[in-house]
């Protein structure tokens, strides 16, 4: 599973090519997670290449805390923002992001720090975020596992070749990559 993690990351977006972020960008990292998941496998990675300081605005955050992280959070900074959604979900629940999580995620965005969203999720949550995401890097990444957080976070301290494609039409933006085939 280790070697295949990598090879099935799917890059969306790379604006003005910010990762790999390998040294060349030396504004702070921070990284957040919007939901209830464990992060710590993407964290230890990450804390291999760059010393990063994390946040989690989670379902039980005190809205005095929530404005701390907010306060940190600017223009000067890199953020990385994960997300993770039940990989069964349905439209109906966004694909399992929760409405505080996309609001978490759109307050973010307005505060115009550099910004990574990586999706621990269905591919189909594109839809619940097309509209209201401007980010600098968009990864997909599928499922929550510790092998796929371990991967990314390589993927965006260390040159990696993005490989994988998305398997289905994710949003009206994010369509089916025409080279996707199961080897």
């Amino acid at each position: 599973c280790d070697s295949i993690a990598p090879k099935i990351l799917t890059l969306l977006e790379n604006e003005d090519n910010i990762l790999p972020l390998n040294g060349k960008d030396k504004r702070e990292i921070i990284f957040v997670s919007i939901d209830d998941n464990d992060y710590s496998a993407f964290i230890k990675q990450a804390k291999k290449y760059k010393d990063i300081k994390t946040y989690s605005i989670d379902s039980k955050i005190k809205e005095d805390d929530y404005e701390k992280i907010m306060n940190d959070i600017d223009s000067t900074k890199t953020i990385i923002i994960a997300a993770s959604g039940g990989v069964n979900s349905k439209k109906s629940n966004n694909y399992g992001i929760n409405q505080k999580s996309l609001e978490a995620l759109f307050a973010i965005q307005e505060t115009k720090a550099k910004n990574i969203l990586v999706l621990f999720a269905n591919p189909y949550v594109l839809e619940s975020i097309d509209t209201i995401c401007d980010y600098n890097a968009l990864i997909v990444a599928y499922q929550n596992t510790a092998q796929l957080q371990s991967a990314v976070a390589k993927s965006i301290f260390k040159p990696h070749d993005f490989r994988g494609s998305l398997p289905v039409d994710g949003s009206q933006t994010y369509k089916a990559s025409p080279d996707f085939a199961i080897e």
